[in-house]
């Protein structure tokens, strides 16, 4: 809660303004004018006393019944009102409170409080995130690699969301997603077919929501053949000749009388 106070001779005028409630965009900012009287004084006046606030440029007014014999402050008036944040969930304001005459000799007139109060930013999605890089191909498995999020907007990231697809864009339907945790920077896909192309993005999650998705990355898995090196079975990519170039083919082998992928 931000508190302002300006003395007003034997007494202090004071406004209060506080954050009661989020929707979308805005906040509900609560306040209250106060008035209080130390110093043992006992006042009471018959007259009622003008009072006004400014709530971020919203204007109150009214009056106040001025007596103090059986207390030392009073709650010259409250409420609420609606305040919208800019694009990036930030807001500022100016609150301020005023007490009109009262003629209580002891107290001065016409005291003005306020000051400026920085309201607390309203969450949004995440940035986009660094692409995912594909490393340790084979024929139906890569791992996929990406960057923390360093621009979280707010709120703390509580996800990240792997998306793998056989077509461009990645986020096409169909498509295969992997929910992962906020510290999960890698995951290694598998169940994949060989010698295809596919496409990976990701995206970023805090308690707004998702973040865009990250530009695509491309990467094909290797065919699905073997190569002896040494004493150690290696996957590799098959090419074939085609139309002058050199071209990925896809290795497949007959099982049952069907012909499948080799993996």
């Amino acid at each position: 809660m931000a508190t302002f106070n300006a003395a007003a001779g034997a007494a202090t005028l004071q406004i209060n303004a506080d954050v009661a409630a989020v929707s979308g965009n805005s906040s509900l900012v609560s306040w209250s004018l106060w008035l209080y009287c130390y110093n043992g004084q006992s006042f009471h006046l018959n007259n009622t006393i003008g009072w006004s606030t400014s709530i971020a440029g919203n204007g109150y007014s009214g009056t106040f019944n001025f007596d103090f014999r059986s207390t030392s402050s009073k709650l010259i008036a409250s409420g609420s009102t609606w305040v919208g944040h800019d694009a990036n969930g930030y807001a500022q304001i100016y609150v301020s409170g005023f007490k009109g005459v009262d003629g209580a000799g002891a107290v001065a007139d016409n005291v003005s409080v306020g000051g400026y109060v920085d309201l607390p930013r309203i969450p949004k999605p995440p940035a986009v995130n660094g692409s995912p890089v594909a490393s340790n191909l084979t024929p139906t498995s890569a791992t996929m690699t990406w960057p923390a999020n360093t621009n979280n907007n707010g709120a703390a990231i509580d996800q990240y969301l792997l998306r793998i697809n056989k077509v461009a864009p990645a986020d096409t339907v169909p498509y295969t997603d992997y929910p992962l945790g906020p510290s999960t920077f890698s995951h290694t896909v598998t169940d994949l077919i060989p010698g295809t192309q596919y496409y990976a993005t990701v995206y970023a999650h805090n308690s707004a929501g998702y973040s865009g998705k990250a530009t695509d990355t491309a990467f094909k898995t290797l065919s699905g053949a073997y190569v002896r090196r040494g004493s150690e079975w290696r996957p590799t990519e098959v090419l074939v000749r085609k139309g002058g170039q050199w071209v990925s083919g896809e290795v497949y082998t007959c099982k049952g009388g069907v012909w499948k992928p080799a993996s």
